[in-house]
């Protein structure tokens, strides 16, 4: 299976919130993870990396709206899990965001 750069980077962030959240002992959860982006997006300077954490928020939120569903998307990671609710985040989309760049 190929990686690509883009996901590398989707991974990477999605990494550091977690071992954020985990420094924090906050349980880990599609919710608290898109709640610590959205977070980390808020003090972001650099344009590029703001957008990576927003492209990595868009991809994460597709878990999000499954709702209970067991099942991931197909290019998921075997360990993410759906649950939680999106509470107080960004009132933009990344498709805003990307048509400025």
């Amino acid at each position: 299976m190929f990686i690509g750069d883009d996901e590398k980077k989707r991974y990477v962030i999605m990494g550091e919130a977690a071992i954020s959240l985990l420094s924090f002992k906050v349980e880990i959860s599609v919710a608290a993870l898109l709640g610590r982006l959205a977070e980390m997006g808020e003090k972001e300077e650099d344009d590029e990396r703001l957008l990576d954490i927003w492209a990595t928020r868009r991809w994460l939120q597709r878990f999000r709206q499954r709702g209970q569903a067991t099942e991931a998307p197909s290019d998921a990671p075997d360990r993410v899990q759906c649950s939680g609710s999106l509470k107080g985040l960004a009132d933009f989309s990344l498709d805003e965001v990307a048509i400025a760049r």
